[in-house]
């Protein structure tokens, strides 16, 4: 196989869409490499100019702290590497929880789209086509889902204080 081969991805990584370079990782033994991923609905809106860094940094922030917080599907892991404490020690995962729900309040409670939205697309990965079949929005205008991710993910650009606006006005909270 001649190098320039080994450095593109394979095809089966091709079919998952929109790829692109990671930045350099180091992994558990130690050497690095750039793997290839699929890039996430943030990266693409991101791309297309449809959304800003800060409501990209937000739904990221978002997506960290359900993942800290325990609440993403499970999945298995890797008996193989010691189990070490959480990024923020013991008990980080309450303070996810606590800081989760008041960006779920901020949304309107997990009732309400905006918070489903966000729980279920942002947090758990699972697409706005899906997530839209779920509300039984399918026979709606197809964009609507999209117009809640937009207000969800402004909602919380300015709760993480991640807007100019926001970040003046704390004072005030």
């Amino acid at each position: 196989m001649s190098a320039p081969a080994l450095l593109e991805p394979s095809a089966e990584r091709r079919r998952h869409g929109n790829i692109a370079r990671s930045g350099v990782v180091v992994d558990t033994a130690g050497g690095i490499g750039r793997p290839w991923h699929c890039r996430g609905l943030l990266d693409n809106m991101l791309g297309r100019g449809e959304i800003g860094r800060a409501e990209w940094a937000a739904g990221e922030e978002f997506h960290r702290l359900v993942q800290l917080a325990g609440l993403d599907p499970l999945r298995s892991i890797d008996l193989s590497q010691a189990i070490t404490k959480g990024a923020h020690g013991n008990g980080g995962y309450v303070r996810a929880r606590i800081s989760l729900s008041r960006a779920l309040d901020v949304l309107g409670g997990l009732g309400s789209p905006a918070g489903s939205l966000a729980l279920h697309v942002l947090g758990c990965d699972e697409s706005l086509a899906s997530w839209s079949r779920r509300q039984r929005w399918s026979g709606r205008n197809s964009h609507a889902a999209k117009g809640v991710l937009f207000c969800a993910l402004s909602l919380l650009a300015q709760h993480f204080l991640l807007t100019p606006r926001a970040m003046k006005n704390d004072e005030f909270r």
